[in-house]
C-alpha cells in the first residue's frame, strides 16, 4: 500500500474538545499520495452468524483530490428468496483532509429500493441529500467508508487510543476504542495483526429517522453497537474482519480473497 504524509494538527484541537479525558491516537491524515492506488477485497458476510451474503471493498484513487470506497453487497442466491439484498455504497473523500465530501448508496432489497446521493457541507456542518432530507453534522465526522480509510493510514498500534465521529445517515455517534493485539481472525489469505475495538455513544441527541432507511444502517446506528475491525499487518493494513455486534443484531465481514493490491 502506498505511503503518506500526515497532517493532523486542526482535527487534533477538534478532538481534544470532543474527547478531553482520553489519549487517543486521533483521525492520521493523508498529506499526498505519490502513486494511484487500486485495491479490491471480497468477504463472506455474516448476519447473525449465518452466511448469508458476498461482499466487495474497493479502494480507488480516481484522481489526484479523491479516493473513492465502494462497498457492495448481494445476498447469495440461497438467501434471495428470504431476504433479497444488491446494495451499492461509496464514499468520496478529500485525500488532503481525509473527510468524506459525497456519499452515494444504491439500495436494491425486498423492503425497500433506494437511490441518492449525499453532499457535506463542511462549512455549513450539513449533510444534504438529492431527494431534500438534510442533517446537521460536526467537524471531523466520518462515514463508515472513510473510518475504514483513516485507520488504515494512521495505522495505529496496539495500545493507542482512539476517538472518531461518526455519522450514520442524520445520526451521529462519538466512537471511542483501543487498539489490541488480533484475537485470532484468520481468514483464508490473511490474518489479523491487530485489531481496533469501538464503543457507540450519541454525539447529539439521535433521534428517529423521517425516512425509511436500509438493512445495513439500521443495523449499525444503535447505542448500544460494538465495532471490530481487525487488520493485517503494517504497512499493507488490510481489513480482514468487521464486526458490528449490538442487542439485536451481529453482522460480520471475514476476508475471503484478495482480488487486487494494484498500486502503480
Amino acid at each position: 500500500m502506498t505511503r503518506f504524509i500526515k497532517n493532523t494538527s486542526q482535527l487534533l484541537l477538534h478532538a481534544t474538545l470532543l474527547c478531553p479525558a482520553l489519549l487517543f491516537f486521533l483521525i492520521v491524515l493523508p498529506g499526498y499520495v505519490d502513486g494511484q492506488i487500486n485495491e479490491e477485497y471480497a468477504y463472506t458476510m455474516k448476519f447473525n452468524g449465518k452466511s448469508t451474503a458476498n461482499s466487495i471493498l474497493k479502494f480507488k484513487q480516481t484522481d489526484p483530490a479523491t479516493m473513492e470506497i465502494t462497498w457492495l453487497l448481494k445476498a447469495k442466491a440461497v438467501y434471495k428468496l428470504i431476504f433479497s439484498v444488491d446494495n451499492v455504497y461509496q464514499s468520496f473523500v478529500n485525500i488532503s483532509t481525509g473527510l468524506p465530501e459525497a456519499l452515494y448508496k444504491n439500495i436494491k432489497q425486498k423492503n425497500i429500493s433506494q437511490s441518492w446521493r449525499t453532499v457535506y457541507n463542511r462549512d455549513l456542518l450539513t449533510a444534504a441529500t438529492d431527494n431534500g432530507q438534510q442533517w446537521p453534522i460536526q467537524k471531523g465526522s466520518l462515514d463508515i467508508l472513510s473510518l475504514i480509510w483513516a485507520l488504515r493510514n494512521g495505522n495505529p498500534a496496539p495500545g493507542d487510543s482512539l476517538c472518531y465521529l461518526l455519522d450514520i445517515e442524520s445520526h451521529l455517534w462519538r466512537l471511542t476504542g483501543r487498539v489490541v493485539p488480533a484475537a485470532g481472525h484468520e481468514t483464508k489469505p490473511l490474518k489479523g495483526d491487530r485489531q481496533v475495538e469501538f464503543t457507540f455513544a450519541p454525539a447529539q441527541p439521535v433521534s428517529r429517522r423521517a425516512w425509511k432507511t436500509d438493512l445495513l444502517t439500521n443495523r449499525i446506528s444503535r447505542a448500544d453497537t460494538k465495532l471490530t475491525i481487525s487488520f493485517s499487518t503494517s504497512p499493507d493494513n488490510v481489513p480482514v474482519y468487521l464486526k458490528f455486534v449490538n442487542s439485536d443484531n451481529t453482522v460480520e465481514m471475514l476476508l475471503d480473497k484478495i482480488i487486487s493490491t494494484k498500486t502503480p
